[in-house]
């Protein structure tokens, strides 16, 4: 299921697309439809690319399989350093666990994940500070909104082609438009193997 993100995840702001549409930051009548597009931009590359990009603190329940690793999912693991439980007990940073911060992999020294339901609970900070946030992310989003609002702007919305004699024109509308999926596309997270929420 796709969650619509809080405004304050969102990769753009309505001041950022006011300021690619020029629109005066002081005209209040397009705040809407900005605010929705930008939510919608997020919502769409989070989804394709399986993560959330903007920092949070988030807390995690996976089960556990047995195993001395843990795949978190959210890459750019970034301070403070988890907290993990493993069956109500509280593992200790120094000593008792390891995280590659820029892969999401939390390594055990020592213990596993015991085989249960629902037992291992990660609380962490992830995701880009939003001054850090990649280039070509923010540019995806800008883009892709701009493209959803001149979509919405359209006269010819919903039509697939219109035709002129014997001249013809096909519209597409792609999910993702082709140059917004290639900035993203580097940024996708493949899961495969370990455990995932």
């Amino acid at each position: 299921m796709t969650t619509i993100p809080d405004q304050d995840f969102a990769l753009i702001t309505v001041d950022d697309l006011k300021t690619e549409f020029n629109i005066a930051a002081t005209e209040t009548a397009w705040d809407t439809r900005l605010r929705r597009l930008t939510r919608a931009v997020t919502s769409g590359i989070e989804t394709y690319c399986c993560r959330k990009f903007i920092a949070r603190t988030e807390t995690l329940t996976f089960n556990g399989d047995g195993g001395d690793r843990l795949f978190v999912a959210p890459p750019i693991i970034i301070p403070p350093t988890p907290t993990i439980t493993i069956d109500g007990t509280a593992l200790v940073s120094t000593t008792d666990f390891f995280v590659e911060k820029d892969t999401g992999i939390i390594r055990l020294n020592g213990h596993t994940f015991t085989e249960n339901i629902s037992n291992v609970v990660v609380v962490l900070r992830h995701g880009y500070e939003r001054a850090a946030l990649p280039g070509s992310i923010e540019m995806a989003a800008i883009l892709w909104a701009a493209d959803l609002f001149k979509l919405l702007s359209d006269d010819r919305h919903g039509q697939g082609s219109i035709s002129h004699g014997d001249e013809s024109v096909a519209f597409t509308n792609e999910a993702i438009p082709g140059r917004v999926l290639a900035m993203i596309q580097p940024y996708r997270m493949i899961r495969f193997g370990g455990m995932t929420p």
